[in-house]
């Protein structure tokens, strides 16, 4: 049968569809429970493991079913109708989907699409944040067979790893309390719904998670420097392809986690205190120099622009057709004594 979307055309679910989810359900089980039987002996938050991982496949699956059984709209089915036109060029011509796959996004690469293999809409495919989520999504969408649902499950698996290392994380600094945190970590509803899916929501939570989880690794001086390096550079590149604002925070914070760690270290109780103004002036120069150099791809939260970003979202909270979910901070100017 077919579920006619509100503007994007259809979501097609097709009878194989639902054997193949039970087949992925029995793997994820199967695999999930070698993995936490391996584990658990030694670290005992793997009593979680395969609950966290139901909890995010679950959640993705109630992301996609309230979107194409009730909203029939969304930013969810333009990445899955551009990915699947991805798809079909690449089965069409493998040449002509590498060229596409690895070029940007004008009108003359967007003409290897043909009627055959559906055009990608232009305002996701000529905006590089979109299209890079695009091309994210291809290799999802290739190896479920052009299934939505199917799609859905594996980026909740594939995203997965990312929450699971951040609990972690947690739970090496406070083991006392994993029950406590994988409430808070794996099982927090609104995190389960909106970072599962095909969204762009789901890759750059996952990066997020494991850009902490590597810093972690790097302060605690644990697993190899080089891998640990490695994710760190992979998982900010893909944040700042994205959501670059997301580094806005979280550059600055791990430096002052990474530099802490350091003073924790200093014996003498008076330089730990000379360190602290030091070490924040270090942090607040180096910011400020990365995200200078980062202007473009913060976009409207560049420096230069994050003011008047401010007063903008402050004007759009208060208005009324929140329905009263709206409100109202003052009114206030774009600049430093404004804010």
């Amino acid at each position: 049968m077919y579920i006619n979307t509100f503007v994007y055309g259809k979501i097609p679910i097709e009878i194989w569809e639902l054997p193949a989810l039970l087949f992925l359900f029995f793997l994820v089980l199967v695999v999930g429970g070698i993995i936490k039987r391996q584990k658990i002996r030694k670290f005992p938050e793997y009593e979680f493991y395969l609950w966290g991982l139901w909890a995010k496949i679950f959640g993705g699956l109630f992301f996609a079913s309230i979107y194409v059984f009730f909203y029939r709209e969304g930013d969810t089915f333009s990445y899955y109708e551009c990915a699947l036109a991805f798809k079909n060029l690449l089965y069409h011509d493998i040449s002509d989907f590498w060229y596409v796959y690895t070029s940007g996004g004008t009108q003359e690469v967007k003409s290897f699409f043909t009627p055959d293999t559906g055009e990608p809409l232009w305002y996701i495919f000529s905006e590089d944040k979109t299209r890079f989520v695009t091309k994210l999504l291809v290799p999802f969408v290739v190896l479920s067979g052009g299934s939505y649902f199917i799609t859905t499950v594996f980026i909740s698996i594939f995203t997965y790893g990312g929450l699971w290392s951040l609990y972690r994380v947690f739970v090496s600094h406070f083991p006392e309390y994993r029950k406590n945190l994988a409430i808070g970590v794996l099982f927090m509803p609104s995190v389960l719904c909106w970072g599962s899916g095909i969204l762009k929501d789901s890759f750059t939570l996952a990066a997020t998670c494991y850009f902490i989880a590597a810093t972690n690794q790097l302060i605690s001086k644990k697993g190899s420097v080089l891998w640990n390096v490695l994710i760190l550079l992979l998982s900010g590149w893909m944040i700042s392809s994205v959501k670059a604002y997301i580094l806005i925070i979280l550059f600055p914070g791990t430096l002052v986690w990474y530099f802490y760690s350091y003073i924790k270290g200093i014996r003498n109780a008076l330089l730990r205190v000379l360190a602290i103004p030091f070490i924040y002036l270090v942090v607040i120069l180096i910011s400020f120099g990365a995200l200078t150099q980062m202007g473009d791809s913060l976009g409207r939260f560049n420096l230069d622009n994050m003011f008047e970003t401010a007063v903008v979202t402050q004007q759009d909270l208060k208005q009324d057709y929140y329905d009263g979910n709206s409100f109202d901070i003052g009114d206030f100017d774009a600049s430093t004594m404004g804010v």
